[in-house]
Formats: C-alpha cells, sequence, structure tokens
C-alpha cells in the first residue's frame, strides 16, 4: 500500500510501498511508535490519517520537528502539537482498517510546516494551554544554519 514517509531532518516526503507493520520503527528510527490521527475535513470524517510517529520523539536531542499547517482546511480538527523526528502517512477506514495513502506529495508541500528552531517557533506559535495557534499565514523561516 502506498505510504509517505516524512523526514523533518531533510525536509523531505518519500512515497514508499508499504506492506509489512513490522517495518514502521525501521523506517521512523524510532524504538516505539504512537499513532498522531488527524480527520480529513470532510462530512464523513474518512479516511483518517495517521501519522506513525516515534513515541519518544520529542525528547530526542538534536530533533527536527514539524506541524501541520491546514492552510488549505485540509485536516480539521488541526494536529495541536509539532511532531517530533520521521513519521509515516497511512490512513485507516471506517472499519479501522489501515489502507494506503492518497494523499499527493504536493499536498504536504504546502500542509506540512518543517520547523528550524522548535524554542523559537513554540514562543511565537503556542498559547498558555500549549495549543498551537494555527496561522494561515505562517511564512517559513530562513534556511541559513539549516
Amino acid at each position: 500500500m502506498r505510504a509517505i514517509l516524512i523526514d523533518p531532518h531533510i525536509k523531505s516526503f518519500t512515497e514508499i510501498d508499504f506492506n509489512n507493520s513490522s517495518d514502521i520503527l525501521n523506517l521512523i528510527d524510532a524504538d516505539h511508535f504512537d499513532v498522531a490521527t488527524v480527520t480529513r475535513y470532510e462530512k464523513t470524517n474518512f479516511p483518517k490519517d495517521g501519522l506513525y510517529v516515534d513515541d519518544e520523539g520529542v525528547f530526542k536531542a538534536n530533533q527536527k520537528f514539524f506541524a501541520l499547517r491546514n492552510t488549505k482546511g485540509f485536516w480539521g480538527p488541526h494536529y495541536p502539537t509539532p511532531l517530533g523526528g520521521k513519521a509515516l502517512l497511512l490512513c485507516a477506514d471506517e472499519q479501522g482498517e489501515t489502507i494506503g495513502t492518497d494523499i499527493t506529495i504536493e499536498t504536504l508541500e504546502e500542509e506540512v510546516y518543517f520547523i528550524k528552531d522548535i524554542k523559537e517557533f513554540t514562543d511565537k506559535n503556542m498559547d498558555a494551554n500549549g495549543q498551537l495557534k494555527f496561522y494561515n499565514n505562517w511564512k517559513d523561516e530562513e534556511e541559513e544554519n539549516y
């Protein structure tokens, strides 16, 4: 099935043919994973998009992060926090079965925001409850020193 690997370390999206759930940990360089579920902004709320992420990714030294911009209203509700490390994008159908994603890399290029400096980003973009303040006009951080 079609999956997309999101790598914030090199700011890339790679389409892969995913067939074995035991490969998830290797693909995202993790010991344990969790699934960040985001719902498509549709009346049926399906498919549900799942970002398989390192369960301990936010605690690792020299980690790179990304967030979901939702500039086109593609996902709703927004995923409320930045995600640390690589992520594997798959979907679930109405029965909860894992299915391939139909999201294009072009959509991800618009909707995924790679974060240069997590402290600076959270200082500017998190509210008092630790939730992202979603702006439709986030400007990409300058590429220097990245």
